[in-house]
């Protein structure tokens, strides 16, 4: 006999169900054994709920915890991205002084004069043109926090940029600020159009000869140009060297766009004398116009083949020295990353960047750092490599001992009348 409520079978003596425990009389019990023993239904089968696998509740937990972490990462470097925001604020309100003392950190402005910053932001417009800035990789190296992502101009034009920052009492400020992929900045052609530089130059001369002053001012001048220079101290410039509109030749060299600057060497030719014009231009207005003008005086080299023998050359501006920049890392172009005056015991190499204006090919530059605690003075010299404007690199290594504490000055010289002289600290 079978329980026909669990299907147990039973004894005729058993008065309850062994298996649920009903009592048992003869409307409970049965003859015939149940179709399925562990169904209450036995037509309609039941559908038996599969166990989750071990492999995937380790999926999801690592889900879970990596979301998490993602959250937690944003809302941590979020004060990072603020800091970056408001000094684009102030960029976009043309505050610079503000952009570069509230937001930058001590290090930055060590390395950064106010100056050079002022620069750095003009010279590429998405910084005063800024519209938005979306950061999409964000990490913390060595206390150091990184974020990568764009900036996002008013004609929707995207830069990439990186910056850098460190915590100063209590608080986040900039430590570096880095265009990536300079060729694809907002204003700043591939360097295969560079001969678009020799056409801005030539119209300008050409309207300076016909003494078109205004056109050549309002029409090629950039707005930085024209905040520096006004349309009256232009034309005085103009008058003030003759040569740029009695010029009987013109040739230009060496058109070259890095970084969103172009620049430019003209040579000049009257018959009697020449001169020699360097230009640097920025991209405006879908246009080049012109940043700066010089005047400086022909190197020997180039002279030979320009002059006539026997006419004189003017010596407008003679050679010299521009910036001297220090640092302790060069960056992937070979050029001294950032420009320092204090350092710390352990450098290592001292790199030195030295600008040379309307220099001669093959012109020998003497460089001397000196210890001004103790006297202590190493020599080094470097030479020319190309004529009108260069940069030249020098490398200082430190001692077996390492360098001395205290106060130092380089100074560079090609004779007695052109030198220059800075001066930094290695301190602890």
């Amino acid at each position: 006999m079978f329980c026909t409520y669990c299907g147990t079978k039973v004894d005729e003596n058993y008065k309850f169900c062994p298996g649920c425990g009903v009592l048992l009389n003869p409307e409970t019990i049965t003859n015939i054994p149940p179709k399925d023993q562990h169904s209450s239904t036995p037509d309609t089968p039941q559908m038996k709920k599969k166990p989750m696998p071990f492999w995937f509740k380790i999926i999801a937990l690592l889900a879970i915890l990596a979301l998490i972490g993602v959250t937690a990462g944003i809302l941590f470097t979020e004060s990072w991205v603020d800091v970056v925001d408001h000094q684009l604020e102030a960029l976009r309100q043309g505050d610079i002084p503000k952009a570069y003392t509230a937001y930058t950190s001590k290090d930055f402005q060590s390395a950064t004069s106010l100056d050079q910053f002022r620069s750095f932001v003009e010279a590429y417009p998405v910084f005063h043109n800024n519209k938005s800035a979306h950061f999409t990789q964000r990490s913390i190296e060595h206390n150091i926090g990184i974020i990568k992502g764009k900036l996002t101009s008013q004609e929707h034009v995207n830069t990439p940029i990186e910056y850098k920052l460190i915590k100063e009492d209590g608080k986040w400020k900039i430590l570096s600020i880095r265009l990536l992929k300079p060729e694809n900045i907002q204003n700043a052609k591939e360097t295969d159009h560079a001969e678009d530089l020799i056409e801005a130059a030539k119209s300008q001369l050409k309207d300076i000869q016909d003494g078109k002053f205004d056109e050549a001012y309002k029409k090629y001048a950039s707005d930085k140009f024209k905040n520096a220079t006004s349309q009256e101290a232009f034309l005085m410039f103009v008058k003030r060297y003759p040569i740029l509109s009695k010029y009987r030749v013109v040739s230009f060299h060496k058109p070259t766009i890095k970084n969103g600057v172009g620049t430019l060497s003209v040579i000049l030719q009257s018959d009697q004398i020449a001169a020699y014009v360097k230009y640097y231009f920025i991209y405006e207005n879908n246009q080049w116009k012109v940043w700066s003008m010089r005047i400086l005086s022909p190197s020997e080299g180039e002279n030979a083949n320009l002059v006539e023998a026997g006419q004189p050359v003017p010596a407008v501006l003679q050679m010299h020295f521009g910036e001297i920049l220090l640092g302790d890392r060069l960056n992937e172009k070979g050029e001294v990353e950032f420009s320092k005056s204090k350092f710390n015991l352990g450098l290592k190499d001292l790199y030195v960047d030295v600008e040379v204006i309307g220099g001669a090919k093959g012109t020998i530059v003497h460089l001397s750092l000196k210890h001004l605690d103790s006297g202590i003075m190493i020599p080094a010299k470097v030479e020319v490599s190309e004529s009108f404007d260069s940069m030249l690199l020098s490398v200082f290594t430190a001692p077996a001992k390492g360098w001395p504490k205290g106060h130092y000055s380089l100074t560079v010289s090609t004779s007695p009348n052109i030198k220059k002289t800075v001066e930094f600290d290695i301190d602890e």
